[in-house]
C-alpha cells in the first residue's frame, strides 16, 4: 500500500513538472512573440520619424534653370531669388555636380548611371532653403515667375504625409502594445497559477503556521520576472539580427533612403524589453497568487 502510494505521489510530481515546463516554455514563447512584434512596430514609427525628420531638415526648393543661361545671367538671377522674403540661402548647383551628387546618393549602384555620364540629362539648378519651412510653398509659388525658370520642386507634400503615417502608426502602436501587454500578461498568469494550484496545500499549511504573504509570494514573482526576461531576451536577439541586416540590405539596395542606426538604438531598446519583460511576468504572477494567499 506504501509503495503504491509512494508511485502515485511520484507520477503526481512528474507531471507537474512536466505540466509546468510546458506552460513555462509556453509562456515565454508567447513573451517573446509578444514583445518582438511589439518591437517590430516601435521601429518602424521610430524610423517613420527619423525619415520625416530628415527630410524636413533638408526641405529646400530646387529651382531648375534654362541651359542656356550664361554665368552672369545666373549670378543675377541667384541674386534676385536672394532677395525674395522668406528666402535664407541659395546655392547653386551645376549639371555636373548633381549628377555627382546623385552617384553619390546611390552608392554601390552608381553604376546604373554610367550610361548617362557622356550626355548628362541634368540641368544646373538653385538650391533655395527657406526661414520656415512651412515657407515653402509660399516662396516656391513666387520663384516660378522668374526668367530663366524652367521648373520648381519640393518635398514639403511628402513630408506632412510622412508625419501624418508617422502620427497613425504612433497611435496604432499604442494600442497594439496594450493589447500585447494584456496578453502576455494573461499567459503569464496562466502559467504561474498551474505552479501555484500543484503547490496550494503547500501554501494553506504555510499561511496557518503564520508564514507571510510576502514569504509565499516572493518566489513566485521571481519564476514570473524571470519568465518574462527570458522572453524578452529572445526577442531582443532575433529583434537585433533582423534589424542588422534589413539595414545592409537598404543600405546595399537603397542607399539614399534615411533609416536609424541599429548603436545605440538596439540597445536601448532591449533594455527597454528587459524591463518590460519582467514587468509583464511579475503583474502576471501576482494576478494568479491573489487567489490561493486568502487563506
Amino acid at each position: 500500500m506504501k509503495l503504491n502510494t509512494w508511485c502515485y505521489m511520484v507520477r503526481e510530481a512528474g507531471g507537474n513538472v512536466r505540466r509546468n515546463t510546458l506552460m513555462s516554455t509556453a509562456s515565454v514563447g508567447i513573451v517573446a512573440v509578444s514583445l518582438f512584434v511589439l518591437s517590430v512596430f516601435v521601429l518602424l514609427a521610430l524610423n517613420v520619424n527619423y525619415l520625416a525628420a530628415t527630410l524636413e531638415s533638408q526641405v529646400q526648393i530646387q529651382v531648375f534653370l534654362s541651359r542656356s543661361l550664361s554665368t552672369a545671367q545666373t549670378a543675377a538671377l541667384r541674386q534676385q531669388v536672394a532677395a525674395v522674403p522668406g528666402v535664407r540661402a541659395v546655392s547653386y548647383i551645376s549639371a555636373q555636380a548633381a549628377l555627382t551628387q546623385l552617384k553619390r546618393e546611390f552608392g554601390r549602384q552608381q553604376d546604373l548611371l554610367s550610361a548617362v555620364e557622356q550626355h548628362n540629362p541634368l540641368r544646373p539648378s538653385l538650391a533655395v532653403q527657406t526661414v520656415n519651412p512651412h515657407q515653402v510653398g509660399a516662396v516656391a509659388a513666387k520663384l516660378k515667375g522668374f526668367q530663366g525658370v524652367r521648373k520648381v520642386t519640393y518635398k514639403a507634400a511628402v513630408v506632412r504625409r510622412l508625419f501624418q503615417v508617422a502620427d497613425a502608426l504612433h497611435r496604432g502602436g499604442l494600442i497594439l502594445a496594450g493589447l500585447l501587454c494584456l496578453a502576455t500578461i494573461f499567459i503569464v498568469a496562466n502559467s504561474v497559477r498551474l505552479t501555484v494550484f500543484a503547490r496550494r496545500h503547500e501554501i494553506g499549511i504555510m499561511k496557518l503556521v503564520g508564514a507571510t504573504d510576502a514569504l509565499i509570494r516572493w518566489p513566485f514573482l521571481l519564476e514570473g520576472m524571470i519568465l518574462g526576461v527570458v522572453g524578452s531576451l529572445i526577442a531582443t536577439g532575433v529583434l537585433w539580427e533582423s534589424y542588422r541586416l534589413l539595414e545592409q540590405g537598404v543600405q546595399r539596395t537603397i542607399p539614399f533612403l534615411p533609416m536609424l542606426p541599429s548603436y545605440p538604438l538596439m540597445g536601448e531598446l532591449a533594455v527597454s524589453l528587459a524591463a518590460l519583460g519582467a514587468l509583464i511576468g511579475v503583474l502576471g504572477s501576482s494576478l494568479s497568487l491573489r487567489r490561493y494567499l486568502r487563506v
